[in-house]
């Protein structure tokens, strides 16, 4: 058991590392995602919970013209993110602590709206790995310590001036990358909203050093 409170600690640290990290142009946010294990192979032998849930906050950072590559990449967002997943079957799968850098490519940016691609991958703990006497059902992490990436879509909308509603889907993955054995993995599919500070979206003409974008007020 303290074994197991001191992994959590330190991933609470790094955690709060990851989020108090930053620069100018950021905001903070939270979403919440509602979905559902897929399990992507035969041989699996836990059942799939009714829903999961993913609770997750974070940091985002518009880029700002300042750096080349910003430009080149159509002004992303430098993401950090953290994340406490309920899988749903908590004797078998656990929870998920899940710490994420990230960049979220813009897909489309309007004056008010946009869609965007959110890409991260970080580190995770997980606190119900297989064990053959006592877990045997969970043949998909052989690890406490695990990978996650995370895939996502979201679009993007101001509700009042300074705050915009977030909604989307996407896949958060985890596996130990044959650390240890088993690895087949855990996906979770699903759907999340969420609330945060509206970030202005006015467009930077290509080839230019841009003003920074600021976030409304």
């Amino acid at each position: 058991m303290s074994s197991t409170i001191s992994h959590i600690s330190l991933i609470f640290f790094l955690m709060l590392s990851v989020v108090t990290w930053g620069q100018n142009n950021s905001t903070y946010y939270g979403e919440v995602m509602f979905g559902k294990v897929a399990k992507h192979r035969d041989g699996l032998l836990y059942k799939v919970p009714p829903v999961s849930m993913i609770f997750q906050a974070g940091k985002v950072t518009q880029t700002d013209g300042s750096k080349p590559w910003h430009d080149y990449w159509g002004f992303p967002r430098l993401e950090q993110s953290v994340h406490f997943n309920v899988f749903g079957e908590t004797d078998v799968l656990g929870y998920a602590i899940g710490a994420a850098p990230g960049v979220g490519f813009y897909m489309f940016r309007g004056d008010r709206s946009s869609l965007l691609l959110h890409l991260a991958t970080g580190l995770a703990y997980l606190t119900r790995e297989f064990n053959p006497l006592t877990n045997p059902s969970n043949n998909a992490i052989g690890s406490n310590f695990n990978n996650t990436t995370q895939i996502k879509l979201s679009y993007e909308t101001p509700i009042i001036k300074t705050l915009s509603l977030d909604i989307g889907f996407g896949l958060t993955h985890y596996s130990n990358g044959l650390n240890s054995s088993p690895n087949s993995g855990i996906n979770v599919i699903g759907f999340h909203f969420g609330i945060k500070p509206t970030i202005a979206n006015r467009k930077v003409p290509k080839g230019s050093i841009a003003q920074p974008l600021t976030i409304s007020k």
